[in-house]
């Protein structure tokens, strides 16, 4: 925790609320800090970052520290350099009813079948908590060109995060599921796009959006395992709306992800030309 964050716990005055959900503190509901920001908030809004038993509010779990951007900055010094195309989410009919049946302000995201065996296939794949590769990085480079936006993702939905395999213009390495974009696209197997999150009822209350990342459009193509369990997602963001989306530009990038995450032992191509050729994705 920085000196600067410490002065700003000491001086803080104490909230009657919950800076996450908004909610009066009471005898039930007791104060705890965010050990990150200092903030005020209940229980039900702190969690630990994997593997680290300090509590921070969700809000900072989704946006990163000084110290996490100097961390992602020089990882990366060290390396080498349709009819989906005009999908508009902004409608009320999302295909599932929204529950606000929780303490946040957000419908909680959908529950999705066969959830147990999906996330044994995650867990399988071994990219869990596992550093960032030039392969995955590779496919970021080709979404954020083809798409024009600052932002693109690589993921996968475990249990109860959403995990950042590799991305350009994201430096979190993990999403509570809870807050996640990507725990919507793996409802489906159709790409998901949302023009402007502000016209959205499942994300204009989302972290994501109300926080200093401030996402305003997001597309997002599922990556589906060979037995048709939807793992995560390649995905595009901006801090800007959009009035269309040719989202079939990001089936490329989900092939060649799809690609890499169950090639076959023993095949290991290393740019994204040699992926699609490798394995025919012309």
């Amino acid at each position: 925790m920085t000196t600067t964050t410490l002065v700003k716990k000491a001086l803080s005055v104490p909230s009657s609320r919950c800076a996450c959900c908004n909610r009066d503190f009471a005898f039930y509901r007791k104060r705890h800090h965010c050990h990150e920001c200092g903030a005020d908030v209940c229980k039900a809004c702190t969690t630990s970052a994997h593997n680290c038993p300090l509590k921070v509010c969700l809000t900072c779990l989704v946006e990163p520290t000084d110290s996490q951007r100097g961390r992602e900055a020089s990882k990366r010094s060290q390396r080498s350099t349709s009819s989906a195309s005009s999908v508009i989410s902004s409608s009320r009919d999302y295909g599932y009813v929204l529950d606000y049946n929780w303490i946040y302000p957000w419908p909680k995201p959908p529950m999705l079948d066969n959830d147990a065996e999906r996330t044994k296939i995650v867990a399988a794949l071994g990219v869990l908590d596992a550093p960032r590769t030039d392969f995955f990085e590779s496919i970021c480079h080709l979404a954020i060109t083809t798409m024009e936006t600052a932002v693109a993702i690589v993921s996968v939905l475990d249990k109860d995060r959403e995990w950042i395999v590799d991305s350009i213009g994201f430096e979190p390495r993990q999403v509570p599921r809870d807050a996640s974009f990507c725990a919507h696209t793996a409802r489906s197997t159709e790409p998901l796009v949302v023009l402007d999150t502000h016209y959205d009822d499942r994300f204009r209350e989302n972290p994501l959006v109300t926080g200093s990342l401030r996402v305003r459009f997001y597309a997002g193509w599922p990556i589906v395992s060979p037995s048709g369990c939807i793992i995560g997602a390649v995905s595009v963001m901006s801090d800007r709306p959009r009035s269309y989306c040719d989202v079939a530009k990001l089936q490329l990038p989900a092939r060649l992800a799809t690609a890499l995450f169950f090639k076959p032992p023993g095949r290991a191509p290393d740019t994204v030309y040699h992926i699609s050729h490798e394995f025919e994705l012309d």
